[in-house]
C-alpha cells in the first residue's frame, strides 16, 4: 500500500506584500509607519543595484531591507513564506565585475567580465554548499541556495545582535579578559570544526563576529570565494584586512591554512582587549612593532596569555600555533596534549616499560657513558664546523655564475641560478656570496617587473612580483611593490567600472530616463565624488528636466515631472523658478475658468464676493498684460451696453451704463448711450440746448473722494478688523492715485494678516476655513508669495484626505472636487 502526502504552499498575494514591512518583516496593516520597529516606507528610496523591497524570490523569499553591503554582494534581510519565519539573504552581486538591469532584476556582467563572474558564482554556491553542512551553535546556518535572476542566492538564519565593533563602540572601545575569553573560544571552537572538513575563514575580524542579545558569538560572512574572486581580479580591498591579514594572503601563492585563522583570531583578540588593532603583518616583517599587551598601561593580562596572543600573531607561519585546538589550550594556560600521539612515542613507551628497573650501578655507568658520547659529539661537530667546504662552494658559486649568463634565473630545473644558490646556503647558511645573489636575483625581477608596470602592463608586472615572491618572500621591497601594483589594478578596475556607468547614464539622459540617469551619476559620485563629468552629467539631466516640463502640454504632467526633478534637485533655481511660474500658470487658469462661469450667470459684478470683474482684476494683477482678462472686461461692459439698450427703465438703464462705464471707462458704445440717455436737458420751457461743452460728463458729476479722509477711514477699518472693507477703501485710494504707499503699504498688512489666520487655522486641520482666509490676503495682494505658497500645500492635502476617504489615487489639483466647490471670497471696490 502506498501513501501519498502534499504540501499546500502560501499564496502570496499582493495584499499580503503590501501589509508587510520591509524593515522588520512583519505586519503592519499597510499603514505608512510602522508600528513594530518605527520604519516610514515614504522615506525609502530605490537603489540601482538593490533588489526593489518586496521582491519575491524562488516564490518562497520576500525580500526587505538591505543589512548591508560589500565589494562582493549584498545581504537583505527576508522571510520565508513557507516557514513564516525571519531570514537574511545574501546575494552574490560583485560591484567590480556587474551590475543589475535597469529593466529588471537581472544581474547583469561588465564587458569581459563574464568568466570571471561565473567563476565567482560557483564558489558561491559551493561554499552555502560546504556552510549548510554545518549545524554548529557558532557558526551561522544556511538553510537554503539558488540560482535566480543570472545569480546565486545564500539564505542564512536571521540573528538579532550586533557584531563586535558595534559591541565595543556601545562598551568603551575594549573589554576584559574575562569577556574576551568568553567571545574567542567558541569562535575557536567552530573554527576547529571548519578546519576539520579543510575549510578556512580567511576573513575573521571585528565585523564577522556577531554578538546575539543572549551574548552568544556567531561566525560569519566566510570569505574563500571572495578571496579567489579579489586574486582573480587583483583587488586588495576584497582580500585583504590590514591588521587581521596575515603576510601568506599578501601573496597570490601564499600558503593558506589554521594558521592562517588563527592570526586573524590573535588580531582579533589583541583588539577586544587593548582597544587596538596590531601593525599590519607587511609592517611587522620590516620591523617588529607590535606592542605587547603585558606594557600597554591600565592592562592586567596574564604572562601565559600575552604569549599565547603573540605566538598567534608570529609573522612567519611556521612560528605561529599549526592547530586551533594548540592555540585554544594556551589561552587557557593549559598544556597542549595531542589526541593521538606519535607513533615512535608509543612504541619508545612500550620498551621502556619492559626494561628492568634500573640498578645504582647501571646508572653511573649510563652517566659515565652518555658523557663520552656527548665530548664524541661536540668534538665531531667542532671539526665539521671547521672543516672547509670551500672546494665545493666555489665550484656551485661558479655554476652560478654561469647560469647568471645564461639567463638560467628559475628555469630549467635543476640548473638554474635559484637552485644553486639556495644548494650553497643548505651548506653554508650564512654564505654571503650566495645571499647576495639571491638579493641580486630579487632585485632583478624588481626591475623587470616595473618596466612592465611602466608600459602599462599591470597584471603581467604583479604575475611576475608574485612568481618571485613564491621564491623570495622575504624581500620588503617585493612585498611593497606587489601592494602598489595591486592597488593599481584595483584603481584601474574601478576606473574601467566608473567609465561603463558613465556611457549608462549618458545614454539613459539621452534617453530621456532621467530619474535613472540621476541615480546613476550619483552612484558615480559615491565611489569617486570629485569625478567632473559626472558632475556635468548631473548639471545637463537638471537642464534636460526643464527642456522636458516646458514641453509638456498637460499641466498634469508638467507638475509631475516638477515635483520629480525637485526631488532631485531641490536648490536648482530655474527650477524653483519654473515651479512659481507653474503655480501662477495653475491660478491664473482656475481664475479664468471662474470668471467664465461667473460671466455665464451673469455675475459680472455683483455679489461682492463673487464676480466675474473681480476674478479677471486678480487675473490682471498677476499678469497685466493678460489677453484673456482684457478681453473679459471688454465682454462684462458690452454684456452691460446690450443690457443697457434693452432696458426701458430709464433709472435701471442709467445703472447698467454707470456699471459698463466703471467696467470700461473708455468704451464707445457705453459712453454714446451715456450722452444719449444721462446727459438731457432739465424740463423747463422750451429753450435751446447748451453746448455739450457746458454740461460736465455725468461721471465727473460726483465730487473726488479725498485721499486723505479715505486712508483715515481704511485706517480705521483695519485697526477694528473690517478687514474686507478696509481692501475696498484701499483699493479707491489707489484708484485715484496707483502708487501711493500708505495705500500700498496697507493692503500688504492686510494679506499678511490672512497668511497668519491660514496658518492657525491649517495647524488646527481647517483646511477649508485656511483656503478661504487665503483668497481673502490673495484679494489684498494677489501675488504673494507666502499665500499660494500655502494654499497649494492645503490643497495637496484636502486632495490626499478625499482620496484616502474614496480610497482612490489623489485627484490632480486641476481636478474640482465632486461636491460644492469652495469659490474665492472677492470684494469689489464700491462704485
Amino acid at each position: 500500500m502506498t501513501s501519498s502526502f502534499s504540501i499546500t504552499l502560501p499564496e502570496i498575494t499582493t495584499a499580503m506584500l503590501d501589509a508587510l514591512c520591509s524593515h522588520c518583516m512583519q505586519e503592519n496593516g499597510s499603514v505608512e509607519t510602522c508600528p513594530h520597529c518605527g520604519y516610514n516606507a515614504l522615506t525609502h528610496k530605490d537603489h540601482p543595484l538593490y533588489l526593489k523591497p518586496k521582491t519575491l524570490l524562488k516564490n518562497q523569499y520576500i525580500v526587505g531591507k538591505p543589512l548591508g553591503q560589500g565589494g562582493f554582494g549584498v545581504t537583505y534581510i527576508g522571510l520565508d513564506c513557507w516557514l513564516q519565519k525571519r531570514v537574511a539573504i545574501k546575494e552574490y552581486l560583485p560591484s567590480s565585475l556587474a551590475s543589475r538591469d535597469s529593466a529588471d532584476t537581472t544581474v547583469v556582467p561588465f564587458k569581459n567580465q563574464a568568466d570571471a563572474f561565473q567563476q565567482g558564482l560557483n564558489l558561491f554556491i559551493d561554499e552555502a554548499r560546504n556552510l549548510a553542512k554545518f549545524d554548529h551553535p557558532h557558526i551561522v546556518r544556511v538553510s537554503n541556495f539558488f540560482e535566480e535572476n543570472r545569480t546565486g542566492y545564500m539564505v542564512m538564519d536571521f540573528l538579532d545582535g550586533d557584531n563586535l565593533a558595534v559591541f565595543l563602540d556601545k562598551n568603551g572601545g575594549k573589554v576584559s579578559v574575562e569577556q574576551a575569553l568568553d567571545i574567542i573560544l567558541p569562535i575557536l571552537d567552530a573554527l576547529s570544526a571548519v578546519h576539520a572538513k579543510h575549510i578556512y575563514h580567511r576573513d575573521i575580524s571585528l565585523h564577522n563576529v556577531l554578538l546575539l542579545k543572549t551574548g552568544v558569538p556567531i561566525l560569519i560572512d566566510f570569505g574563500a570565494a571572495r578571496h579567489i574572486m579579489g586574486e582573480h581580479s587583483r583587488s586588495l580591498d576584497l582580500v585583504l584586512k590590514h591588521g587581521y591579514s596575515p603576510l601568506e594572503q599578501y601573496s597570490g601563492r601564499g600558503k593558506i591554512g589554521a594558521w592562517t585563522d588563527i592570526y586573524a583570531s590573535g588580531a582579533l583578540l589583541y583588539h577586544l582587549l587593548s582597544g587596538m588593532l596590531p601593525p599590519a603583518a607587511t609592517d611587522r616583517f620590516c620591523e617588529e612593532s607590535l606592542q605587547p599587551l603585558t606594557q600597554i598601561a591600565g592592562l592586567q593580562i596574564p604572562d601565559y596569555l600575552n604569549l599565547a596572543i603573540e605566538k598567534a600573531l608570529a609573522v612567519r607561519l611556521e612560528d605561529r600555533f599549526q592547530s586551533v585546538d594548540e592555540f585554544e589550550a594556551a589561552l587557557l594556560g593549559k598544556p597542549f596534549i595531542p589526541l593521538t600521539p606519535p607513533q615512535d612515542t608509543l612504541e619508545s613507551s612500550e620498551e621502556l616499560g619492559k626494561t628492568q628497573e634500573d640498578t645504582p650501578t647501571s646508572k653511573r655507568q649510563r652517566l659515565i657513558w652518555s658523557s663520552v658520547l656527548l665530548l664524541l659529539i661536540l668534538l665531531i661537530a667542532s671539526i665539521s664546523y671547521y672543516r672547509p667546504f670551500t672546494a665545493p662552494i666555489d665550484k656551485l658559486l661558479n655554476t652560478a655564475q654561469a647560469q647568471w649568463q645564461a639567463q638560467k634565473l628559475t628555469t630549467p630545473t635543476g640548473d638554474n641560478v635559484y637552485e644553486t644558490y639556495q644548494q650553497i646556503l643548505r651548506l653554508d647558511p650564512s654564505n654571503q656570496p650566495a645571499q647576495q645573489g639571491l638579493s641580486k636575483l630579487a632585485d632583478y625581477y624588481q626591475q623587470q617587473a616595473i618596466i612592465l608596470k611602466n608600459k602599462g602592463n599591470l597584471t603581467d608586472s604583479l604575475q611576475l612580483v608574485q612568481q618571485t615572491l613564491a621564491l623570495l618572500p622575504q624581500y620588503p621591497a617585493l612585498l611593497a611593490l606587489a601592494q602598489d601594483l595591486n592597488q593599481q589594478l584595483a584603481n584601474q578596475q574601478k576606473q574601467k567600472h566608473l567609465a561603463e556607468l558613465l556611457i549608462k547614464a549618458n545614454h539613459e539622459r539621452e534617453l530621456g530616463q532621467l530619474a535613472q540617469a540621476y541615480q546613476t551619476y550619483q552612484q558615480i559620485l559615491q565611489q569617486e565624488a570629485n569625478n567632473l563629468p559626472a558632475q556635468a552629467g548631473l548639471a545637463q539631466t537638471a537642464d534636460a528636466y526643464i527642456t522636458l516640463i516646458k514641453q509638456q502640454t498637460n499641466s498634469i504632467d508638467s507638475t509631475r515631472l516638477l515635483q520629480e526633478a525637485l526631488q532631485y534637485y531641490p536648490n536648482h533655481l530655474e527650477l524653483l523658478a519654473l515651479q512659481k511660474k507653474i503655480i501662477n500658470n495653475q491660478r491664473l487658469q482656475t481664475l479664468l475658468t471662474q470668471a467664465e462661469q461667473q460671466i455665464n450667470a451673469l455675475q459680472l459684478t455683483e455679489p461682492l464676493d463673487d464676480n466675474a470683474y473681480n476674478t479677471y482684476q486678480q487675473v490682471l494683477n498677476l499678469d497685466p498684460d493678460n489677453p484673456n482678462a482684457k478681453a473679459g472686461l471688454l465682454r462684462i461692459a458690452e454684456q452691460y451696453e446690450r443690457m443697457a439698450r434693452a432696458e426701458r427703465q430709464a433709472e435701471k438703464r442709467s445703472h447698467f451704463i454707470e456699471k459698463g462705464l466703471k467696467v470700461l471707462p473708455n468704451h464707445t458704445g457705453l459712453l454714446a448711450l451715456a450722452q444719449l440717455y444721462t446727459l438731457p436737458a432739465k424740463p423747463t420751457p422750451p429753450q435751446p440746448t447748451p453746448p455739450v461743452v457746458e454740461t460736465p460728463p455725468p461721471v465727473d458729476t460726483k465730487p473726488e473722494p479725498p485721499i486723505k479722509a479715505l486712508l483715515l477711514t481704511a485706517e480705521q477699518q483695519r485697526k477694528t478688523g473690517q478687514w474686507e472693507t478696509a481692501i475696498n477703501t484701499y483699493r479707491n485710494v489707489l484708484a485715484l492715485d496707483n502708487k501711493n504707499t500708505q495705500a500700498q503699504a496697507g493692503l500688504v498688512q492686510i494679506a499678511s494678516h490672512y497668511l497668519q489666520l491660514a496658518r492657525e487655522q491649517m495647524a488646527k486641520n481647517e483646511l477649508q476655513q485656511g483656503l478661504i482666509s487665503i483668497e481673502k490676503g490673495l484679494t489684498a495682494q494677489a501675488d504673494h508669495a507666502d499665500l499660494l505658497a500655502l494654499q497649494s500645500e492645503i490643497r495637496q492635502k484636502l486632495t490626499k484626505q478625499q482620496a484616502d476617504k474614496a480610497n482612490t489615487p489623489p485627484t490632480s489639483e486641476d481636478n474640482k472636487p465632486t461636491d460644492k466647490p469652495n469659490r474665492p471670497l472677492i470684494f469689489t471696490p464700491s462704485f
